[in-house]
């Protein structure tokens, strides 16, 4: 909230919240709605979603799951194991000797004058 105020400023926070507060209400009722059209009762269906899931969707989501987690945990695993920073890139460990940047000298500068 706090930081709400320092970025925002009192007015635009009150708007902010004003806003968030009244979709939250309207989209409730607009599920409200769309359950009663659809002849579904909101309170026969709460934890009963995995009913509606068919057992092919829950495997498919599963293995895209697993699949787009396996590069950040194994990066995470190795971190966890040689004590570095996950997020850390090593530029140019992959190139050849002869195409990694050189260190910059003062005849490599450009000052802008032609």
């Amino acid at each position: 909230m706090t930081v709400l105020l320092g970025l925002l400023g009192k007015r635009a926070t009150a708007i902010y919240l004003v806003t968030i507060a009244s979709l939250a209400v309207v989209f409730g009722l607009a599920v409200d709605q769309i359950y009663a059209l659809a002849g579904i009762s909101a309170r026969a269906t709460m934890g009963q979603a995995a009913e509606f899931v068919p057992l092919s969707a829950k495997y498919l989501g599963a293995l895209l799951l697993l699949s787009i987690s396996i590069k950040p945990l194994t990066a995470w695993i190795k971190a966890k194991v040689m004590k570095t920073d996950p997020h850390e890139h090593h530029a140019h460990t992959d190139l050849p000797e002869d195409e990694k940047q050189k260190p910059v000298t003062d005849s490599t500068i450009c000052t802008g004058a032609t």
